[in-house]
């Protein structure tokens, strides 16, 4: 669904993380890049795990399957991006090409379903995202995202490279209280789960695909002691 003429180097290391003894391989992709959605085909290819865990919704993994028969079918195909979706694929094609939906899930799905290899995936359904968005974004936080977009999609950044770039739109664009709520329950459902499935499987390889911006949290939840998640989950309890 995207394909770049450039030839592809190594997986960077920093974007590889390993855990339970080397069963888990997680790739922190920047979701829009080719790049990375060739990164991703790649650790499938070399890897062949047994599960492959995607950090979408259950809801999208079945659309990216229906729009992949769509171009099978050589049906005409316009992404709906949003606004800022657009302003940070922009932004994001200064360090090479981008597509859309993001090649780092629908390259190393189209490969893992050539190969026959499980995917499942990790985050919040839709309905109880769109919960959580409801009860914790209120008016001053879209008002103030709508200001401080504004000013991103003029901005110049002065950056080097696409990992950084999209961890600094991240944290400027979900600075108000009740849009970083709703990243963190994401965050906090991928770790959650990613344990979960880990622990049920004890003897498969698994390799999960992360969006970067998500990825250190999910790590947090994963590795956190059950506890010490008891009280940060009180502590981040999403206001009514």
């Amino acid at each position: 669904m995207g394909k770049s003429s450039k030839k592809l180097g190594k997986v960077p290391k920093d974007s590889i993380k390993t855990f339970y003894d080397g069963r888990l391989t997680m790739f922190t992709a920047v979701k829009g890049l080719v790049r990375d959605g060739e990164f991703a085909a790649k650790l499938v290819q070399n890897l062949k795990p047994d599960l492959l865990a995607l950090g979408l919704a259950p809801e999208d993994l079945e659309g990216l399957r229906y729009l992949r028969k769509r171009l099978q079918q050589k049906k005409k195909y316009e992404p709906d991006l949003s606004n800022i979706d657009i302003s940070f694929v922009n932004h994001l094609s200064n360090f090479g090409d981008v597509d859309a939906p993001p090649p780092c899930f629908t390259m190393a799905l189209d490969l893992a379903d050539k190969l026959e290899i499980p995917v499942t995936t990790l985050d919040l359904d839709n309905s109880t995202h769109t919960n959580i968005y409801v009860k914790s974004v209120d008016l001053t936080d879209l008002l103030r995202q709508s200001f401080r977009f504004r000013a991103m999609r003029r901005k110049r950044f002065d950056i080097k490279t696409p990992e950084e770039f999209v961890l600094t739109w991240d944290r400027l664009l979900n600075k108000a209280k009740g849009f970083r709520v709703v990243e963190g329950s994401r965050e906090l459902c991928m770790g959650e789960t990613l344990k979960l499935l880990m622990d049920k499987n004890k003897g498969f390889k698994v390799l999960a695909i992360i969006e970067l911006e998500r990825a250190q949290g999910v790590i947090d939840w994963m590795i956190t002691p059950p506890e010490k998640k008891k009280s940060q989950k009180t502590k981040k309890k999403a206001p009514k």
